[in-house]
């Protein structure tokens, strides 16, 4: 009898033992369509004058993804939404001299950036460039990069 209980107790903890060590963890994944952008082309104001003021039209970033996903828009490290203006500096090509082109968003995106029903998100924008009487004549150029995120 005595071998019993013991028996008994014995099996009793390694039962204990053996529930209390084990959890069961479940793994999940989505396999989604990746984030890709383009552009309708480049910006080129062309020949400009010192003292100028121009102004370039209906521009295009285009995002496609995976359709109803949020994403995190930046333009040149700046969030769309982030109530800043967005400027794109460009350089003159043999000096210091900077000129700045300033970006007009087109859209009200209510800060929502969702990949709509297509799996798209448009960003469209004017530009202006403001040419000061003083500017270094010259050649001119830089960059507008559009980064995304899922969120």
């Amino acid at each position: 009898m005595r071998y019993f209980f013991l028996f008994l107790i014995i099996s009793l903890n390694l039962y204990c033992i053996d529930n209390n060590n084990k959890k069961e963890m479940n793994i999940t994944a989505k396999v989604i369509d990746p984030l890709r952008v383009v552009h309708d082309g480049d910006i080129n104001f062309g020949n400009i004058f010192q003292g100028s003021n121009n102004t370039s039209s209906r521009h295009r970033f285009t995002v496609y993804g995976e359709k109803g996903e949020n994403i995190k828009v930046s333009l040149n490290g700046n969030n769309i939404h982030s109530g800043k203006n967005n400027f794109v500096p460009i350089k003159h090509n043999s000096s210091s001299d900077i000129l700045t082109v300033g970006l007009i968003n087109l859209s009200d995106y209510n800060n929502s950036t969702k990949l709509d029903a297509n799996g798209e998100f448009h960003y469209d924008f004017d530009v202006e460039l403001k040419v000061p009487k003083d500017a270094v004549l010259g050649p001119y150029s830089g960059t507008l990069t559009m980064s995304v995120l899922f969120q």
